[in-house]
C-alpha cells in the first residue's frame, strides 16, 4: 500500500468477486494495491469532477503472477537502462526544477542534488522486492511504469524518460 495517499479508504469487490482497496483524495491520481488470496490487483483511480474513472493494473512483479512477454521485456529493458545509464530526465532543467520542488515540499533533505534522486531512483528500480505497476489511461500516448520502496515511487515512461519521483 502506497502510505502517501491513505485519506479515504474503502472496500470493494468488482464484478468478479475480487477484494480491492479504493483510495480518494480530490483530483489527484491515487495508486492503490490490494490482494486477496493468490491474486494481486492495482486500482488507477483518476478523479475529475464528479467524475471517477477507474482502471484495474496488474502488479507483475509478484512471482507467477501472469503477464505477458512483451511487457515483462520492456520493464527489464527499462530497469537495465537505468542501471546502466541513470535515470534519464526530459531535459535537465526538468530534473533541477524537480529536486529543488521535491526539496521545498520537505520530499528530500536540504541540500540533496540530482545526483541524489537519481541514485534514489536507481535504488528502487533495481530492487526486485519493490512493487511495480503498469500505469495506462486511454488519453496517454504510451503506458507508464510505477516503481515503489513504499517511501518513494518513480514513474518512468515506456520510451524511458523520467516523468516524477515523489514520496
Amino acid at each position: 500500500m502506497l502510505n502517501y495517499a491513505r485519506i479515504d479508504a474503502g472496500l470493494g469487490r468488482d464484478k468478479y468477486g475480487s477484494i480491492y482497496d479504493i483510495l480518494y483524495i480530490g483530483d489527484a491520481l491515487i495508486l492503490t494495491e490490494g490482494a486477496s488470496g493468490v491474486a494481486a490487483e492495482a486500482i488507477v483511480i483518476l478523479s475529475k469532477g464528479s467524475k471517477l474513472v477507474k482502471k484495474v493494473i496488474q502488479i507483475f512483479n509478484r512471482v507467477n503472477d501472469p503477464i505477458d512477454a512483451i511487457t515483462k521485456t520492456l520493464v527489464k529493458n527499462l530497469v537495465g537502462k537505468v542501471k546502466v545509464k541513470g535515470p534519464v530526465w526530459k531535459t535537465i532543467q526538468h530534473l533541477e526544477e524537480h529536486v529543488s520542488k521535491r526539496i521545498k515540499k520537505g520530499h528530500l533533505p536540504k541540500g540533496s542534488t540530482a545526483e541524489d534522486l537519481n541514485n534514489k531512483i536507481k535504488q528502487i528500480m533495481n530492487n526486485p522486492d519493490n512493487e511495480v505497476y503498469e500505469y495506462f489511461l486511454e488519453h496517454f500516448n504510451q503506458k507508464y511504469y510505477v516503481f515503489s520502496d513504499n517511501e518513494l515511487i518513480t514513474i518512468i515512461g515506456e520510451d524511458g524518460l523520467m516523468e516524477t519521483a515523489f514520496p
